[in-house]
């Protein structure tokens, strides 16, 4: 079996060599507008080639996907797992960025120009020594 497939790619290899040999070989002078049109078709040919293989595989992934598991509907939120809340005000905690209030947002501001004061000290420090 294995050597009847060595056999069938070594003739193919050897056919394919002789077909470039042969096409390489005959060459006509293109103008200029011909070689640009050639330099497009060869530049072309992959990214068409490379769209049509991604097109093909996003839609098996769909296909994969959809059928395992539905995805969530837009009314309940992504945060509640089996009734539970799970995140920013539930279960692990979490962090309240999109739901801080305004008190919560002047102390974190508060706290970052600090750290960027603290920060800014030691690098002027580093500079001096």
């Amino acid at each position: 079996m294995s050597s009847r497939l060595l056999k069938t790619y070594q003739n193919f290899q050897t056919s394919h060599t002789k077909l470039k040999k042969k096409i390489h070989s005959y060459r006509l002078p293109l103008p200029k507008w011909g070689v640009h049109i050639m330099q497009f078709v060869y530049f072309s040919i992959p990214l068409i080639g490379g769209y049509f293989i991604m097109s093909y595989a996003i839609s098996q992934s769909d296909l994969k996907w959809s059928s395992k598991k539905p995805l969530p509907s837009k009314k309940e939120p992504l945060n509640v797992v089996d009734g539970v809340r799970i995140g920013a005000g539930g279960y692990g905690g979490g962090v309240k960025l999109a739901e801080s209030c305004g008190e919560e947002q002047v102390h974190i501001r508060k706290r970052l120009e600090e750290m960027l004061r603290m920060e800014r000290r030691k690098k002027e420090r580093k500079e001096r020594d």
